[in-house]
């Protein structure tokens, strides 16, 4: 989504009084709380994933700052998502519900001084886009290989194959190269 037109768009899946943009730092520094909710429909990365696009994503984000000028970001996000089988292709119900901790620094100086442990990637200086970080976090928690319970998958992928398999090499048993 691009332009006037998209940012309208994605305002109007966004739930009512949610900004578009968020600072961290600002945010962090008057320890201030964002919950909402976003239309899955404005998910665009996630939507490859999904088989139905209804539905929304409930998040909650507190915002806080350490002695270190670290900007760390707590809180969950809680969604149902109708994604397809690996197993069987069938659609499959995710219900997700995950914790949220995210470390920014300050500015990039405070990336530098940050040790090797616990180094955050970004910086919390400039605005951040609320329904990108917020679908980082949703993708981070879906299964990479989303599968139904072996129990209840309806039918695995392939079944329907006959059982006795014809070796790709078969073909060559009848062959005999001529000696030159």
């Amino acid at each position: 989504m691009t332009g006037e037109g998209g940012a309208a768009t994605l305002a109007r899946l966004m739930k009512p009084g949610l900004p578009q943009y968020i600072e961290p730092l600002r945010l962090a520094e008057s320890g201030e709380t964002i919950s909402g909710s976003l239309q899955l429909r404005a998910l665009q990365r996630l939507g490859r994933w999904l088989r139905e696009r209804d539905g929304v994503v409930e998040f909650r984000l507190e915002f806080s700052k350490d002695d270190r000028g670290v900007v760390r970001v707590k809180g969950q996000f809680s969604t149902e998502l109708t994604v397809a089988c690996q197993r069987c292709l069938e659609p499959l119900v995710l219900r997700i519900a995950q914790p949220i901790e995210v470390d920014l620094a300050a500015d990039t100086i405070a990336v530098d001084e940050h040790g090797a442990g616990d180094e955050p990637g970004e910086t919390a200086d400039g605005p951040v886009h609320l329904a990108s970080f917020i679908e980082d976090e949703v993708l981070l928690g879906m299964p990479m290989a989303p599968r139904h319970d072996p129990a209840r998958c309806p039918k695995p992928a392939g079944t329907e194959a006959s059982s006795a398999r014809v070796s790709p090499f078969a073909v060559l048993k009848d062959y005999h190269p001529e000696k030159s």
